[in-house]
């Protein structure tokens, strides 16, 4: 077989996939690591084409949002975060965040449907982000891709508090 990180990690998907909700917020957690570290990568290695197609990714996915079109926003969500996460220049990195990505859509589909504005913010975050790339400041870049996986985090972790039984 391949042992291109893709084709190794898949197994590891399936696993992911048989874990309950609550595994979510530990992939999140994992996620927050490694694409903030990623981030930090890509701030030095993308090229000015990249920083352009991630400036698109942003315009198109704004158009989405005022259209109000979840579905196409997230798939717009996961290209930017893919994107930046290539740029690391480690493919298994990349390979991991992006099947941790994967893992967390549904997550991030519930948080569009339940929080107002939260197209929006999300949109603000990623602007953050590429400004920080854009001025090729590594450090600055892994806070604001940290802070963005970390709202996520939150907004599960208190669903998942909100569901559980009060305490005795």
């Amino acid at each position: 077989t391949s042992l291109e990180p893709r084709l190794l990690l898949g197994s590891l998907a399936i696993t992911m996939d048989l874990h309950p909700d609550s595994s979510e917020l530990f992939l999140l957690e994992t996620r927050r690591a490694l694409e903030s570290h990623a981030t930090s990568q890509a701030a030095v290695r993308l090229s000015e084409a990249e920083l352009d197609r991630l400036d698109e990714i942003l315009d198109e996915a704004a158009v989405l949002v005022e259209k109000g079109q979840l579905d196409a926003l997230l798939e717009h969500d996961r290209a930017f975060h893919r994107l930046i996460v290539e740029a690391s220049g480690n493919p298994v990195l990349a390979s991991l965040t992006d099947l941790m990505s994967g893992q967390t859509m549904r997550a991030r589909l519930w948080r569009e449907l339940a929080e107002d504005g939260v197209a929006r913010h999300t949109l603000d975050e990623h602007r953050a982000i590429l400004a920080a790339l854009r001025a090729r400041e590594p450090e600055l870049a892994r806070l604001r891709a940290a802070v963005h996986v970390a709202g996520m985090e939150q907004f599960l972790r208190t669903q998942i508090d909100s569901r559980r039984p009060p305490a005795e």
